[in-house]
């Protein structure tokens, strides 16, 4: 009961700053960490500029017409289309405003196409024995960032870690992790699926 009301007024007298461990109560901090390694994953970190028309992170649209949904995935050399079961990849690039994936090349260039205009809509090309000025499919898009994690992507970010962060003042610089897993011991937030870098843990301080 005396922690009860103990916690009730830490917690009602908002002006105060209380360190939670001096009472006796568990309190989960940042005990060690473990930056974005690159190596192991090209796109763990992206750039700081992230309002420029082609920043060099993946990308995602979902384009659907009334028989069959595509996907777009911008991702520079590793860019690619999805339908169905099939991943085919794919030249993306910017064409005036347009985004543009190409692939099935020949001395001729391409001979399919897909490209997406400013206003969410997408063209279907194949340019072999068609007027390649009409798109065979139109497409409804819309737009994903894959990078939603953007402020663990920054490596600025990692380097404003302190040893004794709450797990609120984690959330605030890196954003909310991937996944999360615990034990009697220790917090661990991953923010990438390699869990060997992208790491945060947490221990307590009593």
């Amino acid at each position: 009961m005396k922690r009860l009301l103990l916690l009730t007024a830490i917690f009602l007298s908002g002006c105060a700053y209380y360190d939670l461990s001096d009472y006796g109560i568990k309190v989960w901090g940042v005990s060690k960490w473990i930056e974005p390694d690159i190596k192991y994953d090209p796109y763990a970190l992206i750039t700081t500029n992230f309002t420029k028309e082609y920043d060099n992170y993946m990308r995602t649209w979902v384009c659907s017409s009334n028989a069959s949904e595509i996907t777009l995935i911008e991702n520079g050399l590793n860019s690619y289309i999805l339908m169905d079961d099939l991943q085919i990849p794919a030249i993306a690039n910017l064409d005036g405003l347009d985004r543009r994936w190409d692939w099935g090349f020949d001395d001729k260039g391409s001979k399919y196409a897909v490209v997406l205009n400013p206003d969410g809509y997408a063209g279907y090309y194949e340019f072999e024995n068609n007027d390649s000025s009409k798109a065979n499919v139109m497409f409804n898009c819309k737009n994903f960032d894959l990078s939603e994690n953007v402020k663990a992507k920054n490596i600025e970010n990692w380097r404003k870690l302190n040893s004794g962060m709450t797990q609120d003042d984690v959330g605030s610089l890196l954003g909310m992790p991937l996944s999360i897993e615990t034990n009697e011991f220790f917090i661990y937030w991953f923010y990438s699926d390699q869990k060997f870098h992208s790491k945060v843990t947490f221990d307590y301080k009593i």
